[in-house]
């Protein structure tokens, strides 16, 4: 990536400085040295905070990055779970149908923005957590950390979403 660039600038410029070294004075040597110690360092102390954080946050890059929309047509074509690592997940459940059974819905987006919208007059339990964030669930709301918002139970279509860090919004579709 753009992002790493400079990583890759630099490595190949201290592998020259060590070339040119080996025929240097013992202080370029010894600078050199520092200089590949401290950039080995900044490299492995990145490595573990972006891996820390990913961790932390639940953010499984196999679960995909971008802006991903689901719009299932029928009861028939919903999955029981969707995913997103990083990035925007819009899952519109507006078009099911009528829910006549309990029907569970999972959805999961590491870190970024889940939107669930669905159908004005079906009956929903929502349950919806973000570690960092914001929390908008029928016109309830939480933010910040462990944000949680939670209908009553009883509706008939069940929504578990949850957010490592970003925003969750669950709303009616206008009709």
């Amino acid at each position: 990536g753009a992002g790493f660039g400079w990583v890759l600038v630099l490595l190949v410029g201290l592998a020259i400085l060590w070339a040119h070294a080996g025929r240097g004075s013992r202080r370029s040597r010894l600078l050199l040295r520092w200089l590949v110690g401290v950039t080995v360092t900044i490299v492995v102390a990145l490595v573990a905070a972006v891996s820390l954080a990913f961790a932390w946050f639940d953010v499984g890059l196999g679960d995909g990055v971008g802006s991903r929309v689901e719009t299932p047509a029928s009861s028939a074509e919903l999955k029981p779970a969707y995913e997103l690592g990083v990035g925007d997940l819009r899952v519109d459940l507006s078009r099911i149908g009528p829910v006549t059974t309990e029907t569970h819905v999972e959805a999961k987006v590491g870190v970024g923005e889940l939107e669930i919208i669905v159908a004005p007059d079906v009956s929903v339990a929502v349950d919806a957590r973000a570690k960092v964030g914001e929390v908008y669930v029928l016109n309830r709301s939480d933010d910040g950390r462990n944000a949680q918002v939670s209908t009553s139970s009883g509706g008939l279509l069940v929504i578990d979403a949850t957010v490592g860090a970003g925003r969750i919004d669950v709303i009616r579709a206008v009709r």
